[in-house]
């Protein structure tokens, strides 16, 4: 029988005998396959032991555990729903009396119709040291419904505390008071005669003198001094705008206070090499410093400014400012 089916395969499909062979195993492996469910379930299924999937036993115990906190909480916190009618359910009959919300117990708010859980709520507001001053003050506490205000308010009684004060007492702290004022008056508070400032020389003032000024503190003093160390001094007013960080209060102090008195610190530009010329803070462009060594040793010494114009590179504004440092000897 399966030599006939193998040979009607070839033929029907026109296939060489290797592939009918594989067709006719894939048959068998397809019949084998869409009848597995049904042997599974009729003959080995019974058979099989059942476990405890341990996933839905886990998902369980959460579900438990959920369920069980928040009956705790409905508990603790009840909902406004069951507040409203464990308030419409008090034990005992209601019995309007007058009463002091600060020193009413809860047995005694009970039986004025206050429900337990705001009774204790009163209680624990009075322990942290609240206090009722008003009628009002009761709706503060959480909660609290308006309705049974409006039914409790009329027996509501808060004492107004306005005991005067003992005799001895406000002598006593009008006399401290008094001494108080005496002693904070004007006319009696000694003189102390303004501290004045006097110019001085900046380039030999210290940081102590410098922060004396107002707006500069020990780092900007101590930046001027270095910089008026580089420079060599200060010739001019003008040069303290070159200092870095001092706004117009400080550059207004300076220019009151501060005078350029002493000379400044010449440069021998007939001796120096670049690289000590360079240290300037007119000449950092190291490609100046070196164009100027390299120009005197060409040309001879510099006798005065104006030779330094034959250099290219050196601009006007720059010489300007250098001039004043320049020795020629």
């Amino acid at each position: 029988m399966l030599r006939r089916i193998y040979h009607r395969l070839q033929d029907f499909f026109g296939i060489t005998p290797k592939q009918a062979r594989a067709t006719l195993a894939l048959i068998f492996l397809m019949i084998v396959l869409s009848g597995f469910p049904y042997i599974f379930n009729r003959y080995l299924l019974p058979y099989l032991p059942i476990a405890d999937d341990p996933v839905d036993t886990r998902r369980l115990d959460s579900i438990a555990q959920i369920l069980e906190a928040d009956a705790k909480a409905a508990e603790k916190y009840p909902s406004q729903e069951s507040r409203h009618a464990s308030s419409a359910s008090i034990k005992g009959p209601i019995q309007h009396s007058p009463f002091n919300p600060n020193t009413i117990g809860v047995p005694e708010m009970e039986s004025q119709g206050i429900p337990l859980f705001l009774a204790r709520r009163i209680a624990n507001y009075r322990a942290k040291g609240g206090q009722f001053k008003k009628k009002e003050d009761l709706l503060r506490i959480y909660d609290f419904p308006s309705d049974l205000f409006h039914q409790l308010a009329p027996y509501i009684r808060i004492p107004e505390s306005t005991a005067p004060l003992p005799t001895t007492f406000r002598e006593s702290k009008d006399s401290s008071s008094s001494r108080f004022r005496s002693a904070r008056s004007p006319a009696d508070r000694p003189f102390v005669p303004k501290k004045t400032l006097a110019p001085f020389d900046i380039n030999r003032a210290d940081t102590t003198e410098l922060k004396s000024l107002k707006g500069i503190g020990s780092k900007l003093a101590l930046r001027i001094v270095k910089y008026r160390d580089l420079l060599g001094g200060f010739h001019s007013k003008s040069q303290y705008a070159e200092v870095y960080g001092l706004d117009s209060l400080v550059l207004l102090e300076l220019d009151q206070y501060a005078q350029p008195n002493s000379p400044v610190h010449l440069l021998a530009i007939n001796k120096l090499s670049a690289q000590e010329l360079s240290t300037h803070p007119y000449l950092r462009n190291k490609k100046l410093a070196q164009v100027i060594v390299n120009y005197r040793l060409q040309h001879g010494n510099y006798t005065n400014a104006d030779d330094l114009k034959k250099i290219s590179i050196m601009d006007e504004a720059t010489l300007a400012r250098l001039s004043p440092y320049l020795s020629f000897e």
